[in-house]
């Protein structure tokens, strides 16, 4: 790898693993309450701010052998591998991590220099910290049951042929010896060339083809021992999401390994209850992303199935919805909204119509199983902004249609 190129490797392992544990987000916990394991103060996530101070102040000799220091600590932590290996090449640091690639470069030059957002830690409840730019503000919609009926519970595939519906999702086998294959209809057979195998010491999860992007998920597999930080004493999985272009430009990379961890979760179930990134979108906007785990809601204490606005350019948090309503394996768009669901065995089994402007629930359905598959398609000549639509939801045991009737703007009368 060139230095210049291995030089970048190090800063963005450096964000991604001080990104981690940035404790300097979370509060200390009150005198004599004790703290949770996802509050405790990580000593890695200090090593990691020396490391990077020293970087800045060009001492890298000395950076180098506080990262050795570290890895005799944290031997199995690939983040801290790949920044071993950027610091020890001489002359890599002779370039700013920062270089912007100019219009004219191949997509993988581009995809390179794009800096990777860290996401700072997230709230656990709902917020919105401000709307997001450009989106209107509209009323509540009407949803209205057409029709429900059983499904064989196993002929998944049957109802995405009788539909329609394409899968959008390309997953990656966990060896990474080539793709799983699909259990429901899909065109998106390939990974585009543009998509990494490997980025920022993480391995390709999968890519999801949405509109004019394609999202790709980075992330440590499951079935590969996790890092672990002894002070806190949890496992933690690495997760990073970059949007591309159709073109190979790289709009966003951001880190959401912050957001893996409720800190509401005990000690014992933390494997357990590691929130995985679901799904996600860009509308030219902001990145939304679902986060949650498939156990029982009570291993996070109840702070699982959210839906996060996030600013791509700056990684910051526009707004969180509230928790438990996203769990089902996609969710979907409808104008100005965001179609999802939520539902677990002995939990109740729920649709929700988010705001796409600041994350608010504008309606709401009870359903009788847990919502697996959602799916919008308009009604009428209106494709680009759609009055109507209807409402498809693969539920475990049920199938659903909703009629789905756009609220009215704020300047409506």
């Amino acid at each position: 790898m060139p230095a210049a190129r291995r030089l970048r490797a190090v800063f963005v392992a450096l964000a991604v693993a001080s990104g981690t544990f940035a404790c300097a987000h979370r509060p200390a916990a009150e005198p004599g309450t004790g703290a949770s394991a996802a509050q405790m103060p990580s000593a890695r996530a200090r090593v990691l701010g020396e490391i990077r101070d020293l970087l800045a102040e060009g001492r890298r000799d000395e950076a180098l052998t506080a990262v050795r220091r570290a890895r005799a600590t944290w031997p199995d932590d690939p983040l801290l591998a790949a920044l071993e290996r950027g610091i020890a090449v001489p002359g890599a640091h002779d370039e700013p991590h920062t270089k912007t690639a100019s219009p004219s470069s191949p997509p993988e030059k581009r995809a390179a220099a794009e800096p990777l957002r860290v996401v700072a830690d997230p709230p656990w409840s709902r917020r919105i910290v401000e709307p997001v730019p450009g989106l209107p503000l509209v009323g509540r919609p009407r949803l209205s049951k057409i029709e429900e009926r059983r499904n064989r519970i196993t002929d998944v595939r049957a109802w995405f042929e009788r539909h329609g519906f394409d899968w959008p999702k390309v997953l990656v086998s966990q060896d990474g010896r080539g793709l799983e294959a699909p259990h429901v209809p899909t065109s998106a057979e390939e990974i585009p060339s543009f998509v990494a195998a490997e980025r920022f010491g993480l391995p390709l999860a999968w890519a999801l083809h949405d509109g004019a992007y394609v999202l790709a998920l980075y992330e440590r597999p499951g079935h590969l021992p996790p890092v672990l930080d002894p002070e806190a004493d949890r496992p933690l999985y690495p997760q990073v999401l970059v949007v591309h272009g159709r073109d190979g430009s790289t709009v966003a990379a951001l880190d959401f390994t912050a957001f893996r961890l409720s800190p509401a979760t005990r000690v014992g179930d933390s494997t357990l209850a590691q929130q995985d990134l679901i799904w996600a979108h860009y509308d030219g906007h902001a990145v939304y992303v679902a986060h949650g785990h498939w156990t029982y809601a009570a291993e996070s204490g109840g702070q699982t199935g959210y839906v996060t606005a996030v600013a791509p350019q700056t990684g910051q948090i526009l707004w969180r919805s509230a928790p438990r309503v996203a769990n089902a394996r996609n969710f979907a768009i409808f104008g100005p909204y965001l179609v999802t669901g939520y539902g677990f065995t002995g939990e109740p089994d729920r649709l929700f119509v988010l705001r796409k402007l600041d994350g608010e629930v504008m309606a709401e359905r009870r359903i009788r199983s847990a919502p697996e598959y959602i799916f919008v398609r308009p009604v009428g000549d209106g494709a680009q902004a759609p009055e109507r639509a209807r409402l498809f939801v693969r539920a475990y045991d049920r199938d659903y249609v909703f009629d789905l009737l756009r609220g009215p703007s704020a300047d409506a009368p």
